[in-house]
């Protein structure tokens, strides 16, 4: 234990006058990247306000229509299909009844 605290203790004054303080380097500066940063966020900026200008214009035409309630059909009553009738095209029929999310039918 005393060999190891006599090491640490030569090392500190043999290292310790011996050290510079840090400094920060330099700082590099490359033109084309940065005009080119400039340019795509300028692009981007422009594509942002045309999207922006393209909404309100929908939101402006929706507003126009009115009321939509004079468009609607009425319910049609023949809505589902017998898949006892087709043995072959039962699950078919059976997710064109009652839907089929996963794909299974």
């Amino acid at each position: 234990m005393k060999m190891f605290r006599r090491v640490v203790i030569v090392a500190a004054v043999l290292c310790g006058p011996t050290a510079a303080p840090a400094r920060a380097q330099f700082i590099v500066n490359d033109p084309g990247n940065t005009i080119q940063a400039v340019e795509l966020v300028r692009k981007a900026i422009l594509e942002y306000e045309r999207l922006r200008e393209q909404y309100e214009t929908i939101v402006r035409m929706s507003q126009g229509l009115g009321n939509m309630g004079r468009y609607r059909t009425v319910p049609i009553a023949f809505t589902a299909h017998d898949p006892a009738r087709w043995s072959y095209g039962a699950p078919w029929l059976t997710g064109l009844n009652g839907g089929d999310p996963r794909g299974d039918l």
